[in-house]
């Protein structure tokens, strides 16, 4: 069963960074094979990042002014460090303010189970129009915590929602990051933190969605 046009145009910021895993880029390559749309979104998302390449590479060719008398070149001096000097006070709270995150509350975020061929994706999506991100807790297996921050009205975002996925090999066995199988039973839980609330999903649960081919289930408050 290939995967929705949704969930993978979700997964392509990912899939062009080379961040996503070895079954996921076989499933969005199958996609884009069978797809016309998001073969075409992909090329747009592609061009959007050569355009800002491109910028870049303008801004370093621009040379300074020549040919002013001193005068003119102790003002335009005066005045592009005063200019410069707001713009490094703006970047840093710019980026202070849209770089901090916090852990979410559980009323700010919807999730849901994305389950194709072996693999069962948890999604988290935004309430507010904030962006979602999903961090392991390293002292803890199997543990995650969903963190969320403000949306940058400058940047392009692809994506605010999160993911976090496994794949399994059966309803007892579930396949790690360094390719090695893990057995599980009925007691293995995946622990999902918030600010205001812990919850836990079976692990076997999650299996058997991924197993099944079940497009989505939702999870109730």
């Amino acid at each position: 069963m290939k995967l929705n046009c949704e969930i993978i145009r979700d997964l392509l910021p990912s899939y062009i960074d080379g961040l996503t895993s070895q079954e996921s880029n076989r499933l969005v390559e199958e996609h884009l094979e069978s797809c016309a749309e998001c073969r075409e979104y992909l090329k747009e998302m592609q061009a959007d990042l050569s355009a800002e390449a491109s910028v870049e590479k303008n801004k370093k060719a621009i040379r300074p002014f020549r040919k002013l008398n001193r005068r003119v070149k102790q003002r335009i001096a005066a005045a592009a460090g005063a200019a410069v000097l707001v713009c490094v006070v703006l970047f840093g709270v710019g980026t202070w303010y849209y770089g901090r995150t916090w852990t979410a509350d559980s009323s700010d975020v919807k999730m849901s189970v994305e389950a194709s061929g072996s693999i069962a994706t948890l999604r988290f999506t935004p309430q507010e129009d904030t962006v979602l991100y999903v961090e392991a807790d390293e002292n803890e297996e199997n543990t995650i915590v969903i963190t969320e921050g403000y949306r940058n009205p400058l940047k392009k975002v692809y994506q605010k929602s999160a993911y976090y996925g496994y794949t399994f090999i059966d309803k007892n066995t579930v396949m790690g990051l360094n390719g090695k199988s893990t057995k599980i039973d009925e007691d293995d839980v995946l622990t999902i933190r918030y600010e205001d609330k812990t919850e836990t999903i079976s692990m076997q649960e999650l299996a058997k969605e991924a197993l099944a081919n079940n497009p989505e289930r939702t999870f109730s408050e």
